[in-house]
Order: C-alpha cells, then structure tokens, then sequence
C-alpha cells in the first residue's frame, strides 16, 4: 500500500505549527520523523495497514528498557501512570517501555497531529527521567 501525500503533508503542517523545520525530522524512510530536545526523543510513524486499507498516525517516545529486577513494580507503576494521562498510553515491546498514541490519520487535521506530539513529548519529558532514576535502568537508545 502506498503513502498517501496527503497524509505526510498533514504531519509536515504540524510540524511548521509547532515552529520545527519538518526537512531536517524526516528519516531516511518515507512517513518517518524523528524529534529530539535533549535525551528526550519522539518519533513520527505513518503506517499504512493493506489488510484494512488505512494509515495510522503513531507517535512514540522511548523512555527506558524494563528492568531485570523490580520488573512487576515497574509496569505496575506504567499502568498506573496510564490511568493519569490523557489519549496516550505506555506499551512495551522488544524489553522496552515506550509512550505512545496511534491514531487512523485520515480524520485527523494538523492540529490533532500537532496536539498529539506534544501530549507523547510532554508525559515523557515528565516520567523518563523519573523512571530510570527510580528504577536505575538505561534509557532506549535506537535509530529510528
């Protein structure tokens, strides 16, 4: 299924009205974003899915690896977070906990995509640095 350019053009809009030169967030693949402010980074994904002919939005943050030890207390504590924010929500995948919202685009305006990204950039810049110092684990470092 291709990219529709609609779509990206939609997350570049965000991107401008947040003041940030989409040019230099585009990744290598086409429908990727990758935004970074210090150690905190959001990454912007179109997902085209051929078995249901959509696309999704999915913005995600990588806040740390799950912990050896304490690791029931850990995604505990995720949960519990999930219960206090709004529309995004913790995931794990891969030995990692990441903060995330996924959405079917087509609906979407830029400012719904503009709202998402800064909702994933501000519950991360919140929760990452208490996380790992709480549970003494490492960050998520990935190439996106």
């Amino acid at each position: 299924m291709e990219l529709n350019k609609e779509f990206s053009e939609r997350v570049e809009e965000a991107l401008k009205m947040a003041g940030i030169d989409p040019i230099l967030c585009r990744s290598e693949a086409e429908g990727q974003w990758n935004l970074k402010k210090d150690d905190l980074e959001v990454w912007i994904d179109l997902l085209p899915i051929e078995q249901n002919d959509r696309t999704y939005l999915q913005i995600m943050s990588p806040i740390a690896l799950v912990p050896a030890d304490n690791t029931l207390a850990f995604l505990s504590e995720l949960l519990e977070i999930n219960y206090q924010i709004i529309d995004a929500s913790f995931c794990v995948f891969e030995g990692g906990a990441y903060l995330k919202i996924m959405r079917e685009i087509d609906t979407l305006r830029a400012d719904d995509v503009l709202l998402a990204i800064n909702r994933v950039g501000y519950y991360a810049s919140v929760v990452e640095k208490d996380l790992t110092e709480k549970y003494k684990v490492e960050r998520i470092l990935l190439d996106h």
